[in-house]
């Protein structure tokens, strides 16, 4: 049995069950499971609830919020945001930077 986390709206966590059915190929022995629509091969989330977790990244809201919304952990939800945002356009720095009162302090004990 598998259980998939898929929400129809956002903010609403549902999880669908399903009992995997095995068959078995007549010619070599091999066995295999048809693949569900809308849920990736050993996936425990629905393409559809990715959807709704990419679209909320567009929002100001924080990741624990969204964690909180749809069931997974903030460091799922934070791996999902790194993976669709690969790559952040970095700005230029300014000529001059001016940091004030910075203590560097080491300890020997």
């Amino acid at each position: 049995m598998a259980e998939i986390n898929c929400s129809e709206t956002s903010h609403i966590t549902d999880t669908l069950r399903v009992r995997k059915v095995r068959f078995t190929c007549q010619e070599c022995g091999k066995t295999f499971t048809p693949e569900l629509n809308g849920v990736a091969p050993y996936a425990k989330t629905s393409l559809q609830t990715w959807q709704l977790i990419y679209r909320e990244f567009s929002n100001k809201i924080t990741f624990s919020d969204i964690a909180k919304w749809y069931g997974l952990s903030t460091d799922r939800i934070i791996q999902i945001f790194d993976e669709k945002n690969r790559y952040v356009p970095r700005r230029p720095l300014p000529e001059v930077l001016y940091i004030d009162e910075i203590k560097f302090q080491t300890d020997f004990d």
